[in-house]
């Protein structure tokens, strides 16, 4: 009897140490999994961080970019509006001394048209006076 007594002791002892070992490493075996999962949340959270950042940097980049190009343009669509319109100033210059000269022209014509005119009705005047 001492013997059975004895080796349910020991029976009950490696139980228990059996059960506190399995204890132990299932919650060995969740810290672990919980610390994984952390570890891994951390990582991921970090990489979207810097993602971000860098996508920060990049929209930055990219909108002093576009900004330049439009002074940029700008600046040549004010050169270019700048040269039509001092051509169109020129043009103007232009067409409005053609019209005078034109003008002048005329008149220089009509009014040389008109003295021949005179000097012919003179002419016919004095020839009929004469006759």
């Amino acid at each position: 009897r001492w013997m059975s007594h004895r080796a349910i002791q020991r029976w009950c002892s490696f139980v228990s140490a059996s059960h506190q070992a399995s204890t132990l490493e299932q919650r060995a075996h969740e810290l672990w999994a919980s610390r994984t999962s952390s570890n891994a949340l951390w990582a991921w959270h970090r990489v979207s961080k810097e993602e971000a950042f860098l996508r920060a940097v990049e929209d930055d980049r990219v909108k002093r970019g576009r900004a330049t190009l439009r002074r940029c343009k700008l600046g040549r669509l004010f050169n270019a509006w700048a040269e039509i319109h001092r051509r169109a100033v020129v043009a103007k210059v232009k067409a409005s001394r053609a019209v005078h000269l034109y003008v002048l022209h005329i008149v220089s014509r009509c009014f040389g048209a008109w003295c021949r005119f005179l000097r012919g009705v003179r002419a016919h005047r004095l020839e009929v006076a004469k006759a």
